[in-house]
This record gives C-alpha cells, sequence and structure tokens, in this order.
C-alpha cells in the first residue's frame, strides 16, 4: 500500500491541483462574501450558463467516451439485441400508455415550465406570476427567483429553443428521460449480471407507478433520477478504465445532478468518493478539466441554496414556527415512509413487491459481504459503484425523512422515493447475481414481479387513483376549457393561480390585489387593455342545521354585476364557480382595500 500511495504523489500533476484549489476557494468565498440579494440577481442573470456550460461538457464527453457503450452494446449476440431493443420498447409503452400527459403536483410543475419559459424567452432563472399582452406579445411584469434547482426547465428551455415555446414540450421532455432511462437501466443491468439483469432491473421499475407519473408529467424528479442512472453507470466504465475522459464525465455527471434537485447536492460527495477510488486502480491521478472546473460550476447552485435558505417565505412551511428540516421529524415521517412502501392501496404509487424484495435483498447482501469480508477487496467495479451509490441512496433518504414535508404516504411527497427505489432494485439485481448458484430464485423473482406488474400495477395504473386525487390539475383543466369556450382575448382572470394562467398568456390576479388595484384596473378596462374580467371563486360547503350551504364569497358582490358561466365541484366540499362581470358600476372605484 506504501509503494501506490507514493505512486500517486509521484504522478501528483500539481498546476492541476494548484487550479483545482483555487477553484474550492472561489467557490468558498463566492458563497461567504455574495450578499443574499446579490445570490439572488447572480442566479437570475448568470444560471442559465452555468447549466449550459455543464450540459455542453457532459455532450462532449459522451461523444469522448461513446466508444465504451458501443463496447457494451456490442458484448451482446446480434439476434438478443433485437429482443432487447424490442423488449425495451415494450416497457416504454407500458410506462407510458395508462397516464396522460398532464401536470402531477400542481404549482411544483407550473413553476419549473414558467422557469423554462423565462429562460428560453430572456435566459433568466425567473417565474412570472404576472404578465400582459402588449402589441400581441406576453410580456411578464412581476415574479421572483424560484428556490428549485434549474437544470429540468433549462432542459425544457432547449426545447422550446428548438421547437417553439409550447406547454406540452415540458411532457414531452420527461417521456424521452423516461424511455432513456429504462435504457440506462438495461445497461445496469447489463453489468451487474448481463442479460438476466438487463432484463429484469427495467421490469422491476416498471411495477412502480410513481414512475409512469413522473414520466408523463413535467416535474423535475424523472431528470434526477435519469441523472442518478447516469452516475452509476458512468462510474462503472470509469472504476473499470480510469482516464482524463472518463473522469471527466463522472464529474459533469455530479454537477448536473447538483443542478437537478435540491438534495441532489450530496451526489457532488459520491463523485468525490469515485475518482480517488480511480486513481487508486490507475495507480495515477488524473484531474481531468471537468474536475478542475467543477467547484466555479458550483457557484450558480450554492448561491441559489443561500439565498432559498434565507428566504423563510420559500419554505412553504405549513405551520408558523415549524422548523423546515431536522431531526424532529425523522420518526413520524419514517413511519410514513414505512406506511408507503408497504401499501397495499390503489391510492399510492407504490411498489410493495420492489419493497419486499428490496428488503430481503438487503438483508441477504449485508449477510454475503458478512460471510464474505476477506474478499470484498477484491470485489469489481461493478459492485463497488452499487456499494458507494447505495450508501448516498440511503443518506439521500435520510435527509428527505428529516424534511419537513417529508411525508411519502401524501400523495405530493411520494416522488422524494424514487431515489430510494433505486437502492431497492439495484440490491434485488445484485442479491440474485451473488446467490446465483440458487437458480430457481432468479425465476420465482421474474415470475412474481410479471404476475405483480399484470395482476396489481396495470390495474392501478388504469384507475390512477394516485393521478385523479390531484383535484387542482384537474379543477384547472376545466377552467381553461371553459375560458376557451367562454372567453375573449385579452381577458384578466382574477384568481389565485397567476403562474398556471400566465403560461397561458392569461393575465390574472388573486382577489385581494384586484380589489386594492381596482382604480386602476378600472381604467384599463376603459382603455381597451383587458377586454373583460372573469372571477374564479371557491367556496367551502358546510353543514347548518341539517342543509349543505356555502361559505360567504370572498368578492365584495355590491362592487359587480356577475353573471354565473359554470360551476362545478372537484374537492369534496368545495365548489368552484366561473363568473364573469357583466358590468363595472360606478362603485367599482370605490371599494375599500381588504383587511
Amino acid at each position: 500500500m506504501n509503494e501506490t500511495v507514493k505512486h500517486l504523489l509521484n504522478s501528483l500533476p500539481m498546476p492541476r491541483v494548484l487550479l483545482a484549489l483555487f477553484g474550492v476557494f472561489v467557490l468558498i468565498m463566492s458563497y461567504v462574501l455574495m450578499p443574499v440579494e446579490g445570490a439572488e440577481a447572480f442566479v437570475r442573470l448568470g444560471g442559465y450558463w452555468f447549466t449550459f456550460l455543464i450540459s455542453v461538457g457532459t455532450i462532449f464527453y459522451v461523444f469522448l467516451n461513446r466508444s465504451r457503450y458501443v463496447d457494451l452494446v456490442q458484448t451482446i449476440a446480434p439476434s438478443i439485441r433485437y429482443i432487447l431493443l424490442s423488449y425495451w420498447v415494450c416497457l416504454s409503452c407500458l410506462m407510458l400508455v395508462h397516464t396522460s400527459l398532464a401536470p402531477k403536483v400542481m404549482m411544483d410543475d407550473a413553476v419549473l415550465e414558467s422557469t423554462a419559459r423565462n429562460l428560453h424567452e430572456s435566459r433568466a432563472v425567473y417565474v412570472t406570476t404576472y404578465g400582459r399582452i402588449i402589441e400581441n406579445q406576453f410580456n411578464s411584469f412581476e415574479g421572483y427567483v424560484d428556490k428549485r434547482p434549474w437544470l429540468y426547465p433549462f432542459v425544457v428551455s432547449v426545447v422550446h429553443d428548438f421547437t417553439g415555446y409550447r406547454v406540452g414540450n415540458s411532457y414531452y421532455t420527461n417521456v424521452v428521460l423516461g424511455i432513456l432511462f429504462l435504457g440506462l437501466l438495461h445497461l445496469i443491468g447489463l453489468k451487474i449480471s448481463g442479460l438476466s439483469g438487463a432484463l429484469l432491473l427495467p421490469l422491476l421499475w416498471i411495477t412502480i407507478p410513481l414512475l409512469s407519473q413522473n414520466a408523463t408529467g413535467s416535474g423535475m424528479d424523472m431528470l434526477n433520477l435519469f441523472l442518478i442512472g447516469l452516475i452509476i453507470i458512468s462510474g462503472i466504465q470509469y472504476l473499470e478504465r480510469p482516464s482524463l475522459e472518463s473522469e471527466a464525465l463522472l464529474s459533469l455527471s455530479g454537477l448536473l445532478l447538483a443542478y437537478a434537485r435540491y438534495e441532489s447536492l450530496i451526489f457532488c460527495g459520491l463523485v468525490c468518493v469515485l475518482i480517488p477510488l480511480g486513481w487508486w486502480r490507475a495507480g495515477r491521478i488524473y484531474l481531468s478539466a471537468a474536475s478542475i472546473l467543477a467547484a466555479p460550476l458550483l457557484i450558480g447552485r450554492v448561491l441559489q441554496q443561500k439565498f432559498f435558505t434565507a428566504t423563510e417565505a420559500l419554505w412553504e412551511l405549513n405551520q408558523t414556527g415549524a422548523e423546515p428540516f431536522g431531526l424532529s421529524h425523522f420518526t413520524s415521517n419514517l413511519a410514513h415512509a414505512y406506511a408507503f412502501f408497504f401499501s397495499l392501496s390503489d391510492e399510492l404509487g407504490n411498489s410493495y413487491l420492489v419493497a419486499l424484495l428490496g428488503v430481503v435483498a438487503i438483508f441477504l447482501v449485508l449477510l454475503y459481504m458478512l460471510r464474505n469480508a476477506s474478499s470484498l477487496r477484491r470485489w469489481n467495479s461493478v459492485y463497488l459503484v452499487v456499494g458507494t451509490v447505495s450508501l448516498f441512496l440511503l443518506l439521500h433518504l435520510f435527509i428527505i425523512l428529516c424534511y419537513h414535508d417529508g411525508d411519502l404516504s401524501r400523495l405530493f411527497a411520494s416522488r422524494f422515493s424514487l431515489p430510494f427505489y433505486m437502492l431497492l432494485t439495484l440490491l434485488i439485481v445484485v442479491c440474485l447475481k451473488l446467490y446465483e448458484s440458487a437458480h430457481f430464485c432468479l425465476n420465482v423473482v421474474f415470475a412474481l414481479t410479471l404476475f405483480f406488474l399484470v395482476c396489481v400495477t396495470m390495474p392501478n395504473q388504469a384507475k390512477g387513483v394516485f393521478t385523479h386525487r390531484n383535484y387542482v390539475v384537474r379543477e384547472l383543466q376545466w377552467i381553461e376549457s371553459i375560458l376557451a369556450e367562454e372567453a375573449s382575448p385579452r381577458m384578466l382572470v382574477v384568481d389565485v393561480y397567476g403562474v398556471y394562467w400566465a403560461l397561458r398568456d392569461i393575465s390574472a390576479l388573486p382577489q385581494s390585489m384586484v380589489m386594492i388595484s381596482a382604480d386602476r384596473i378600472e381604467a384599463e378596462v376603459a382603455a381597451g387593455k383587458f377586454s373583460e374580467i372573469l372571477v374564479i371563486d371557491r367556496r367551502d360547503l358546510v353543514f347548518e342545521q341539517g342543509a349543505l350551504s356555502s361559505a360567504p364569497i370572498e368578492f365584495n358582490l355590491a362592487s359587480f354585476d356577475l353573471e354565473l358561466i359554470d360551476q362545478a365541484s372537484f374537492k369534496p366540499m368545495q365548489l368552484t364557480t366561473i363568473y364573469r362581470v357583466s358590468d363595472l358600476t360606478p362603485h367599482f372605484s370605490e371599494v375599500l382595500p381588504l383587511d
């Protein structure tokens, strides 16, 4: 070992090391010295270019490393290759066929779509909350810099650049990412246990309805999952044959993942573990250009984290005084996680088969490691990467469970479980490889997975209870269809979902803002800036004295002549009503602001 260390130190490229250390110094100083307001402005105006440079670098190094992936595919017999390709197509169809292309987490998805539009139109990391059509062009007037990392909006903005702006581009992007993710699973499974792994690993994922839900929505979790897969296959290829090019691709994959989701910053630590392992195996230190520039390329991400943590309003706390993150949330969230992973209900997008098999696999893999501890040093690159990734995926779950909104049994938080499903499915395939002498185990797992897919997953996806429970999405789609039939261009919609309507080139203000700005809105209607005003009103239904009644309308009816257009109920005990302001009475400008 001493000889290996000496050899590594002798190969140390000092100029590269000094440049890398300087980059780390710049990153730290940027975080320490930049004020919160400056960090927000920096992210808004410069954030696009960080993801642009990292993405271009990743594409470049994927091209340089292409021969490794071609060699991997060519290890499969040509006849089997066509079977795998057909299998990939079939699984992709199963992933998409039962789920419609639509937002799955309403406001999260709308905010990401708005950021993508602004990255496309102005290269700014920005969310539009209010805009207006001027000279037939929708212009943004109000908005903010969001807390969400912007890699997914950046990818969608590139799609906009090549095809033109369409709300649907967000869904098509995730469809492609979902299909590519299944392809990565084929390659990872192939590296772990050959053809059986290439067949089983993606099949296990198809039994998880959450995958379909995220592959047909407009959230950032599908990209996050794809990049975890990319880091796994890149890490395996790097440890098998360390080089400047493979190290660079691994570094850039980690950077992309850091910009994909909040907690995915931890996977930079994974890269920092894998790269020195490759140096040790190669007997020399590489330090590629991508590794040297990694720290400065993280400046945008850490500055976003700085203004996020400093801005309490962005934490979306459910109760005043609650801690956004801490061990106090762990115990309750752990119980919710157990309830989610092993739920037999059709209301959640989980796969209790994967959870059961995964827990058994974790136990058996640990048992194998204890019994064969002396041989662990000789483990191949695949097991080293899977083992290291598994530790970081466990850390990821721990972080989620310490988050105030980490209740995985909630419809809108269950998507946070996807990285842990990666750990479970990987270890199932690894376990079957370690105990491959018991041939019947592989056959039993294949049979169970197919049975579960046909008898549980597909019926649950057909019902889609876990998707249809998203009342806000269904309500807004209904409102949008009514507006398309009843409303005229240049309307003003009085509604709280300004981001959603701005994406569709519709001006929208909340009721409180309309009441406060009554004089100005009256003048703008008179000047023809708005053709009409439509009011979206939501009222809770209550039982009083044995009869069903509604709470008083929040809008001041005395100031408006409201014409009922339509009403419907999407959430239990809540009524949604659409009104048209048919006449702006003289009293409109005398409305007092709301308390």
